[in-house]
């Protein structure tokens, strides 16, 4: 396996159990990434771009940070703009607006959130690359931004700059969209597809689509995802199933490029809990808590460094059996643990992964320091610091280096079941190096203290 050095960092503020992400989204269409702590506040990081971060800047946020002082509900994050929810029920967005996609009237791009309308009656929202969807509390479904393939579900081409209603329905449930397509659930159970169908990503021939049809007469659909060029959906009887473009593997079904016209099952497993598309890749989850991937991993985000090989059937991602949560973006997966712990695999560029990794490929799976306090064996009762503490490599072969820009007073190693295996203490130095070289190939936890904190990070022996 390629050493990899992984660099953590804490985030100021982000070790109180009360600052866990319990919304948690990157963008499958871009470079950023946004989250709702359990206090109910919005935070963005990730590529500079148009104003998607919602900072008032055009500058990059290579950790999380706040975007007002107010408290949201849910959020959804396209290609440089992002639409989001107030507790209130208030809809907010902001970012480029060449497309309309911010829905204020304008095609001025916005830095910082704006109201978009008067109405407190919003329950859901949902980003294409460049257009945008809300779900009203009586079902109603709306849509604005770019328009060029139908995507809006309209019947026309035309862009539209502020929200405006599609259909008469009122029994919208859910949305799901990839680069100008959308996959819909209503509370029947039905889906319902329109937009750009050149792969057949909508579920019906090869054309694109102008108005919201039915995908199939089934009406046992539990949940949707839609990937950029393709869709997946997952039934009552958790059967997974696919349509659309194949040239990565993406549909899962052992085959590559063919194009899929109607929705496949997916293998032959009936025990998928989830499942969710990035831009070109797919996770799920099963109900034993493995997690599971195919599609394309030219950028390890199915956590292999595997250069372009992609995977045309699902495989399962490490050994661990206990997932709870995924989110795939455009070019990386985050999983988080029972433990509350969040974990990502893949390519990051421009701080999208809201830590201090470096730039580039990151592979297997690696946990990203300052998500939550509950991280294994994790103490939060100490001054804070933003210390930055560097495990390389990981996996370990022989010797685990350690170094910190503080001073590292005790390190302890401990086996996943709690039991502590080595002590160093009185170390009082910058680096250290620790041999695992007697220890057999399994997982571990390492714990160092500094006087600022007490961190803790999972270290694999090859």
């Amino acid at each position: 396996m390629k050493k990899t050095l992984i660099t953590l960092a804490v985030i100021l503020g982000q070790l109180s159990s009360s600052q866990c992400f319990k919304e948690f989204s990157p963008s499958k269409t871009g470079r950023y990434t946004a989250g709702i702590k359990t206090d109910g506040t919005l935070w963005t990081w990730g590529e500079k771009g148009y104003g998607g971060l919602g900072n008032n800047t055009q500058s990059a946020a290579y950790f999380p940070e706040q975007i007002t002082s107010d408290t949201w509900k849910n959020f959804s994050l396209g290609r440089y703009h992002t639409l989001a929810i107030k507790t209130d029920g208030t809809l907010w967005a902001w970012g480029l607006n060449n497309y309309g996609q911010v829905g204020n009237g304008t095609n001025v791009n916005q830095f910082a959130p704006v109201q978009i309308g008067t109405g407190n009656d919003w329950s859901f929202v949902m980003t294409g690359e460049y257009s945008s969807f809300a779900i009203k509390t009586n079902g109603e479904l709306w849509a604005w931004g770019n328009n060029s393939s139908y995507g809006l579900g309209l019947g026309n081409k035309t862009d539209v700059l502020v929200p405006t209603r599609v259909g008469t329905d009122i029994d919208w449930k859910k949305l799901s969209s990839g680069g100008s397509h959308t996959i819909a659930l209503k509370n029947n159970g039905s889906i319902w597809g329109w937009g750009l169908n050149s792969s057949g990503q909508v579920g019906a021939g090869n054309t694109s689509v102008k108005t919201p049809i039915q995908i199939g007469t089934d009406t046992n659909w539990r949940d949707i995802s839609a990937g950029y060029i393709s869709s997946y959906g997952i039934k009552n009887d958790n059967t997974i199933w696919a349509w659309g473009d194949n040239y990565g593997g993406q549909i899962g079904n052992g085959g590559w490029g063919a194009q899929i016209y109607t929705p496949i099952q997916v293998g032959t497993d009936n025990n998928w809990k989830s499942v969710k598309s990035g831009g070109y890749h797919v996770v799920a989850l099963k109900y034993d808590n493995t997690l599971w991937g195919w599609g394309s991993n030219g950028l390890s985000q199915l956590a292999g460094y595997h250069g372009t090989l992609n995977y045309k059937t699902p495989i399962r991602i490490g050994l661990d059996s206990d997932w709870k949560n995924i989110y795939p973006g455009y070019a990386a997966t985050y999983a988080e643990k029972n433990n509350n712990t969040m974990w990502v695999t893949g390519d990051q560029c421009c701080g999208e992964f809201g830590s201090n990794f470096s730039s580039g490929k990151h592979y297997p799976l690696a946990i990203i320091s300052g998500y939550c306090a509950e991280s294994v064996l994790a103490t939060s009762d100490l001054p804070k610091k933003n210390d930055i503490i560097a495990f390389y490599p990981n996996p370990v072969k022989d010797m685990l280096n350690i170094s910190l820009d503080s001073k590292i007073e005790g390190v302890e190693v401990y086996e996943v079941s709690g039991k502590k295996i080595k002590d160093y203490t009185d170390v009082n130095n910058f680096q250290l190096k620790v041999s695992f070289s007697e220890l057999l190939p399994a997982a571990y936890i390492v714990k160092i203290k500094t006087k600022n904190e007490v961190r803790a990070v999972k270290i694999v022996k090859e």
